[in-house]
C-alpha cells in the first residue's frame, strides 16, 4: 500500500510514499471512513511529500471529491488539509480545493507544519470551539 494512515486526537495524518493514483486515494478515503473513529475527526492530513509520481486527472478528482461530499454528510466537521512541496502535485491538489467550492474546509500546502497551523486556527475560530472557550470562562 502505498499509503500509512497515523490516527491522532480529533484526527489523522496519512502518509503517502512511491506512486500513487487515484485509487489509492479513494481507498484510503474509504478505509478511514470506516474506522469507527471516523465520526470524532475534525481534522484530516494527507501528505504526499515523499511521492515519486502520482496519476490522477481531473476527472478523478471529481469522483474523489463525490466521495469525500458523501462522507462530509456523515461528518460535516472535519477540516482536510493536503500537503506537497511539489508544484506539479499542488496544482492537482488545488484543483481538489478549488472543486470544493468557496465554502470548502480545504487547504493545500507545502509542509505538515502549514496545514497543521492552519487546521489550529481553524479550528480555533469554529463555532464549536468558540462556545468552550466562552462556557469555560464562565
Amino acid at each position: 500500500m502505498p499509503y500509512h494512515v497515523e490516527w491522532e486526537d480529533r484526527g489523522v495524518y496519512v502518509h503517502f510514499h512511491g506512486i500513487s493514483d487515484a485509487n489509492e486515494v479513494m481507498a484510503m478515503l474509504e478505509e478511514v471512513a470506516a474506522d469507527e473513529r471516523f465520526d470524532g475527526l475534525r481534522y484530516h492530513i494527507s501528505d504526499y511529500s515523499d511521492l515519486l509520481d502520482h496519476v490522477v486527472v481531473n476527472s478523478q478528482i471529481k469522483e474523489i471529491l463525490a466521495l469525500e461530499e458523501a462522507q462530509r454528510l456523515s461528518n460535516p466537521m472535519i477540516w482536510c488539509a493536503v500537503v506537497s512541496p511539489d508544484a506539479s502535485v499542488r496544482s492537482s491538489l488545488e484543483y481538489w480545493c478549488a472543486a470544493g467550492g468557496p465554502s470548502s474546509r480545504r487547504g493545500v500546502f507545502p509542509t505538515a507544519a502549514a496545514a497543521r497551523a492552519w487546521i489550529q486556527a481553524k479550528r480555533r475560530r469554529s463555532p464549536s470551539a468558540v462556545l468552550r472557550r466562552a462556557a469555560s470562562e464562565e
